[in-house]
């Protein structure tokens, strides 16, 4: 559980052997979401802020594409 009711994270981007950036998510941030490897999360970008929520269930990219 967290400590406060609008907990702040801070962590590093950090750069692979192939040059791209990583961005880890604290532990207890994991541990309190409930996300480990295998989440799938959707992040929106409003203006210098990020939302990001996990995705339960993911929508066929052909959904909204109708059969001619």
């Amino acid at each position: 559980m967290l400590s406060a009711e609008y907990p702040k994270f801070v962590t590093t981007c950090e750069e692979d052997d192939d040059g791209n950036l990583v961005l880890a998510f604290p532990d207890e941030l994991l541990e309190a979401m409930g996300w480990g490897g295998g989440t799938t999360l959707d992040i929106d970008v409003l203006g210098d802020r990020l939302i990001i929520r996990e995705v339960t269930q993911v929508k066929p990219a052909n959904l909204d594409e109708q059969a001619v």
